[in-house]
Protein backbone atom coordinates (compact mmCIF):
# COMPACT_ATOMS: atom_id res chain seq x y z
CA UNK A 1 0.00 0.00 0.00
CA UNK A 2 1.61 3.26 -1.14
CA UNK A 3 1.71 6.05 1.59
CA UNK A 4 2.08 8.91 -0.78
CA UNK A 5 -0.87 10.36 -0.43
CA UNK A 6 -1.32 10.18 3.63
CA UNK A 7 -1.53 12.52 5.91
CA UNK A 8 -0.04 13.09 9.24
CA UNK A 9 -1.24 14.97 11.98
CA UNK A 10 1.76 18.14 11.33
CA UNK A 11 0.43 18.67 7.68
CA UNK A 12 -3.20 19.16 8.88
CA UNK A 13 -3.48 23.57 9.69
CA UNK A 14 -6.74 24.23 7.59
CA UNK A 15 -9.55 23.76 9.03
CA UNK A 16 -11.77 25.02 6.32
CA UNK A 17 -11.19 22.60 4.34
CA UNK A 18 -11.32 18.79 3.95
CA UNK A 19 -8.23 16.12 3.13
CA UNK A 20 -8.93 13.82 0.20
CA UNK A 21 -10.43 10.29 1.87
CA UNK A 22 -6.84 7.96 1.30
CA UNK A 23 -7.95 5.01 4.08
CA UNK A 24 -8.73 4.65 7.80
CA UNK A 25 -6.93 6.97 10.11
CA UNK A 26 -3.92 5.23 11.95
CA UNK A 27 -3.71 5.71 15.29
CA UNK A 28 -0.71 5.51 17.87
CA UNK A 29 -0.80 2.15 20.74
CA UNK A 30 -3.22 2.32 22.78
CA UNK A 31 -1.73 3.45 26.79
CA UNK A 32 -2.82 3.94 30.11
CA UNK A 33 -1.17 7.47 30.22
CA UNK A 34 -2.49 8.76 27.22
CA UNK A 35 -5.24 9.17 24.51
CA UNK A 36 -4.23 7.62 21.13
CA UNK A 37 -3.48 9.89 18.63
CA UNK A 38 -4.06 9.88 14.38
CA UNK A 39 -0.70 9.47 13.53
CA UNK A 40 -1.40 8.86 9.52
CA UNK A 41 -4.60 9.58 7.01
CA UNK A 42 -5.85 11.80 9.27
CA UNK A 43 -9.38 12.08 7.84
CA UNK A 44 -12.35 14.64 8.36
CA UNK A 45 -12.36 18.51 9.20
CA UNK A 46 -14.32 20.71 11.69
CA UNK A 47 -17.71 21.13 10.56
CA UNK A 48 -20.32 23.12 12.67
CA UNK A 49 -24.01 23.21 12.70
CA UNK A 50 -25.86 25.53 14.91
CA UNK A 51 -29.25 23.98 15.79
CA UNK A 52 -32.51 25.15 18.04
CA UNK A 53 -34.65 22.69 19.88
CA UNK A 54 -37.80 22.68 21.41
CA UNK A 55 -40.43 20.06 23.40
CA UNK A 56 -44.08 20.52 24.05
CA UNK A 57 -47.45 18.44 23.26
CA UNK A 58 -48.56 18.16 20.01
CA UNK A 59 -52.14 16.84 19.26
CA UNK A 60 -52.51 14.12 16.54
CA UNK A 61 -54.91 13.63 13.73
CA UNK A 62 -56.97 11.08 15.97
CA UNK A 63 -56.67 13.29 18.90
CA UNK A 64 -54.05 11.48 21.24
CA UNK A 65 -51.64 13.96 22.65
CA UNK A 66 -47.99 13.27 22.68
CA UNK A 67 -44.83 14.63 23.85
CA UNK A 68 -42.53 15.65 21.52
CA UNK A 69 -39.10 17.26 21.33
CA UNK A 70 -37.26 17.90 18.10
CA UNK A 71 -34.04 19.70 16.96
CA UNK A 72 -34.21 21.98 13.77
CA UNK A 73 -31.11 23.61 11.72
CA UNK A 74 -29.99 27.18 12.03
CA UNK A 75 -26.83 27.16 9.94
CA UNK A 76 -26.82 26.01 6.79
CA UNK A 77 -30.01 26.47 5.16
CA UNK A 78 -29.59 27.45 1.70
CA UNK A 79 -27.57 24.30 1.43
CA UNK A 80 -29.57 22.51 2.70
CA UNK A 81 -32.75 23.88 0.73
CA UNK A 82 -30.32 22.76 -2.47
CA UNK A 83 -30.23 19.08 -0.89
CA UNK A 84 -26.49 19.34 0.57
CA UNK A 85 -25.32 18.72 3.76
CA UNK A 86 -26.22 21.38 6.33
CA UNK A 87 -22.30 21.27 8.11
CA UNK A 88 -20.05 23.79 7.18
CA UNK A 89 -16.06 24.74 8.08
CA UNK A 90 -15.83 27.58 10.02
CA UNK A 91 -15.00 29.69 7.40
CA UNK A 92 -18.35 29.95 6.05
CA UNK A 93 -20.19 29.23 9.74
CA UNK A 94 -18.66 32.22 11.50
CA UNK A 95 -19.57 34.84 8.76
CA UNK A 96 -21.98 37.16 9.89
CA UNK A 97 -25.35 37.56 7.89
CA UNK A 98 -24.35 40.92 5.56
CA UNK A 99 -27.11 43.31 7.26
CA UNK A 100 -28.40 46.29 5.11
CA UNK A 101 -31.04 48.66 4.94
CA UNK A 102 -32.31 46.05 2.22
CA UNK A 103 -30.09 42.98 2.85
CA UNK A 104 -31.54 41.39 5.92
CA UNK A 105 -33.22 38.00 7.28
CA UNK A 106 -36.91 37.58 7.80
CA UNK A 107 -38.95 34.70 9.71
CA UNK A 108 -38.77 32.18 7.20
CA UNK A 109 -35.66 32.61 5.45
CA UNK A 110 -34.25 31.69 3.17
CA UNK A 111 -37.43 30.33 1.40
CA UNK A 112 -39.71 33.50 2.25
CA UNK A 113 -36.89 35.80 0.17
CA UNK A 114 -36.46 33.68 -2.90
CA UNK A 115 -40.41 33.25 -3.13
CA UNK A 116 -40.71 29.40 -2.46
CA UNK A 117 -44.77 29.10 -2.50
CA UNK A 118 -44.23 25.05 -3.31
CA UNK A 119 -41.95 22.21 -2.65
CA UNK A 120 -40.24 21.01 -4.49
CA UNK A 121 -38.73 24.41 -5.65
CA UNK A 122 -39.46 25.31 -9.59
CA UNK A 123 -36.34 25.63 -11.32
CA UNK A 124 -36.57 30.07 -10.86
CA UNK A 125 -36.68 29.61 -6.98
CA UNK A 126 -34.16 26.86 -7.09
CA UNK A 127 -31.60 29.61 -9.44
CA UNK A 128 -32.70 32.51 -6.43
CA UNK A 129 -32.00 30.28 -3.59
CA UNK A 130 -28.25 29.52 -4.78
CA UNK A 131 -27.90 33.06 -5.35
CA UNK A 132 -28.97 34.29 -1.82
CA UNK A 133 -26.33 31.73 -0.49
CA UNK A 134 -26.10 32.29 3.35
CA UNK A 135 -25.41 29.38 5.60
CA UNK A 136 -24.03 31.12 8.37
CA UNK A 137 -24.89 31.03 12.11
CA UNK A 138 -28.11 32.87 12.73
CA UNK A 139 -27.79 35.82 15.20
CA UNK A 140 -23.60 36.14 15.18
CA UNK A 141 -22.52 40.21 14.86
CA UNK A 142 -19.14 41.70 14.48
CA UNK A 143 -16.45 41.72 16.89
CA UNK A 144 -17.54 44.76 19.31
CA UNK A 145 -14.40 47.17 19.42
CA UNK A 146 -16.12 48.50 22.75
CA UNK A 147 -18.79 47.46 25.31
CA UNK A 148 -19.70 50.08 28.26
CA UNK A 149 -22.38 49.28 30.93
CA UNK A 150 -24.32 52.64 31.31
CA UNK A 151 -25.30 53.32 34.72
CA UNK A 152 -26.98 56.97 34.61
CA UNK A 153 -27.89 59.25 31.33
CA UNK A 154 -29.34 62.72 32.45
CA UNK A 155 -29.60 66.22 30.15
CA UNK A 156 -29.22 69.55 31.27
CA UNK A 157 -29.19 71.89 28.54
CA UNK A 158 -27.69 70.93 25.12
CA UNK A 159 -25.80 68.51 27.10
CA UNK A 160 -26.24 64.73 28.01
CA UNK A 161 -24.02 63.04 30.36
CA UNK A 162 -23.44 59.50 30.37
CA UNK A 163 -22.30 57.79 33.53
CA UNK A 164 -20.48 54.72 32.64
CA UNK A 165 -18.36 51.42 33.99
CA UNK A 166 -15.10 52.49 31.92
CA UNK A 167 -14.60 56.30 29.59
CA UNK A 168 -16.72 56.24 26.47
CA UNK A 169 -14.58 56.91 23.24
CA UNK A 170 -16.38 60.06 22.36
CA UNK A 171 -18.99 62.18 23.40
CA UNK A 172 -22.25 63.71 21.80
CA UNK A 173 -23.53 67.05 22.68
Amino acid sequence: MSNQHSHAPIDLHDNNSEPAYTGPTTLSAPSTTTFQAPTANVNGAIKCQQISGGDGYSTMGDGTQTYMFSFGPLSGITDIALGKPGTEPPNVFNVPFPVSTSNFLVPGDPATSVGATAVPLNSSSMTTLAAYNYNGAVGLDYDVANTVSIYDISEAGNTVTVVANSPLTSICR
